[in-house]
């Protein structure tokens, strides 16, 4: 037989219960929070290049923090870079690999509050 669970045990358990769920609550409302400004200020690229075979972008994000995205291939003129929210000025970095082995590299600020269309700012990186 095992023995009746204390009172003060049983309480303790269903405090900490009721705070992991609080937090979780806080959490997801924080997610819910962000996702709806996007809509308003934050913008995913819509990347125009036809010269570059990969690039990557640098910029603040909708945390305003600065990051940048890993390197992404583009064989096509326009690549839509989806999960990341940009805000003000992004930096688009792009290479083009040569037959001979050379390689060309090619900068260009675009601005998230130009161009916009649904959740998308075109960044033409010609």
């Amino acid at each position: 037989m095992s023995a009746p669970i204390r009172e003060d045990t049983f309480m303790h358990v269903i405090r900490a219960l009721a705070a992991g769920t609080a937090t979780a609550g806080l959490i997801a409302g924080g997610l819910i929070g962000a996702t709806g400004a996007h809509a308003d200020s934050y913008k995913q690229a819509s990347v125009h290049t036809i010269f570059s075979d990969e690039f990557w972008l640098c910029g603040k994000n909708q945390y305003h923090q600065t990051v940048c995205t890993p390197l992404i291939e583009s064989p096509n003129d326009w690549k839509r870079v989806y999960g990341w929210w940009w805000t003000g000025k992004v930096e688009f970095t792009g290479r083009q690999y040569h037959s001979d082995g050379s390689v060309s590299v090619r900068y260009r600020t675009c601005d998230s509050a130009k161009h916009q269309h649904d959740q998308f700012f075109d960044c033409y990186a010609i």
